[in-house]
């Protein structure tokens, strides 16, 4: 067997045994969240808001300032730091947020845990 084939054989091989990634997830608009509770997708749009709750986790508004917004992502206290500042630096700022989808109080909204889950579009 040459060598080229049986390098071609291995990366097919490797390709149907890799984990799914974040292309390979929906991409939905905050709008559309709250129809997919308990998936894990992307959802991307405009910071609008953020606020701190009672428990000091930060809630990012996605494009309806708080209360009216329809989605949000939060930070919890805990993992605040590893994040900056995103009260600051993310305010009306496009971002893309990667996580499963809760309905807290019939909205819908997504727990960010490591900054990787969130992304800066340009």
């Amino acid at each position: 067997m040459r060598a080229p084939y049986r390098l071609g054989l291995l990366l097919a091989a490797l390709s149907c045994t890799a984990p799914a990634h974040a292309q390979d997830l929906l991409t939905v608009n905050p709008q559309s969240a709250l129809n997919h509770a308990g998936e894990r997708i992307i959802v991307c749009g405009r910071v609008a808001s953020a606020n701190f709750a009672a428990d000091k986790s930060l809630v990012l508004a996605i494009d309806y300032p708080y209360p009216g917004q329809m989605f949000s992502m939060q930070i919890l206290a805990v993992d605040r730091a590893k994040f900056g500042a995103p009260e600051l630096s993310l305010l009306d700022k496009r971002v893309c947020g990667t996580g499963t989808i809760q309905v807290i109080q019939g909205r819908a909204q997504m727990t960010l845990r490591d900054p990787n889950q969130l992304v800066l579009q340009q």
